[in-house]
């Protein structure tokens, strides 16, 4: 990666997450070549949380009703995408707060 600008731009998903990474940046005079300092940045690309969302289709508040939610809208942060995602279901009563 080479450029003659004072600022360096990597694009969106180009790196890696789960990933660290060294950017070296050399500094010459332009007038004298002699004159030049060299310095590095580590950096570490974090994994972003998965993004639950589920959306209500139907709810009817009776107990011969069924009860319809959509999860197809949950994706991973990093790709944006909701494929290869597994999903897991479960249902249960609330007293008092408690978990029952």
């Amino acid at each position: 990666m080479n450029s003659k600008t004072a600022e360096l731009y990597i694009p969106a998903n180009t790196l890696q997450s789960g990933n660290s990474y060294t950017v070296e940046l050399k500094t010459r005079m332009a007038g004298d070549k002699s004159k030049s300092m060299k310095t590095q940045y580590t950096f570490s690309v974090v994994r972003l949380p998965l993004v639950a969302v589920i959306d209500k289709l139907d709810i009817t508040e009776s107990t011969q009703s069924v009860v319809s939610l959509d999860a197809s809208a949950s994706y991973d942060s990093d790709s944006g995408s909701s494929t290869g995602l597994d999903y897991t279901w479960r249902c249960y009563l609330i007293v008092d707060g408690e978990e029952q």
